[in-house]
């Protein structure tokens, strides 16, 4: 006999056997739900039964509260209002400790206050120049210097803007490094 005709019988004689098992059982649907809790309908009650239940009443849109978040790191340092209280727009909310605003603050006054001193002196650098008695790079060097400031004033300004902070806040946090929302 030839090769493939023995290898044809192999899998014929490999293929014959006795039927699949029965197939798997089905799932037992009487088993719990995955779910902690089932959703309920909610309906008038008909008895005294369905008088009371126990359950959680969840609100859509403004009646399911409110999410407060903060665009910059801040610890809480008092909280104004409770759970439940009714606030009025603009009523404090919560104080915070807002550490990098307040050194952006300082960095900005800082940076501004440096900056007017070298215009200053820049301008009189200007006048000596103009006589041949300074070099032109003690120009360049104070106007260098005003470029970092400069830098370092809009970077300030930028954190500041970027967290929503206006100028009574920053005085708020120049004086007490903390801020209230309001």
């Amino acid at each position: 006999m030839n090769r493939p005709l023995l290898s044809a019988l192999a899998l014929l004689a490999l293929a014959c056997g006795e039927p699949d098992a029965a197939p798997p059982p089905a799932p037992d649907r009487s088993a719990p739900p995955s779910a902690r809790h089932g959703w309920a309908r909610v309906h008038a009650p008909g008895d005294a039964t369905l008088l009371r239940a126990l359950g959680r009443v969840v609100g859509r849109g403004a009646a399911a509260g409110a999410d407060v978040g903060l665009p910059f790191p801040a610890h809480v340092r008092a909280v104004h209002v409770a759970p439940g209280d009714r606030v009025e727009a603009g009523a404090p909310l919560v104080e915070v400790l807002a550490p990098e605003l307040a050194l952006a603050v300082a960095e900005a006054r800082g940076a501004r206050a440096e900056l007017a001193v070298h215009a200053e002196r820049l301008a009189n650098l200007r006048t000596l120049r103009g006589e041949n008695l300074v070099r032109a790079s003690a120009l360049h060097e104070v106007e260098h210097a005003m470029a970092a400031l400069r830098s370092r004033l809009g970077v300030a300004e930028a954190r500041l803007r970027s967290a929503g902070v206006g100028p009574a806040e920053r005085r708020e946090l120049s004086a007490r490094g903390a801020l209230t929302l309001k």
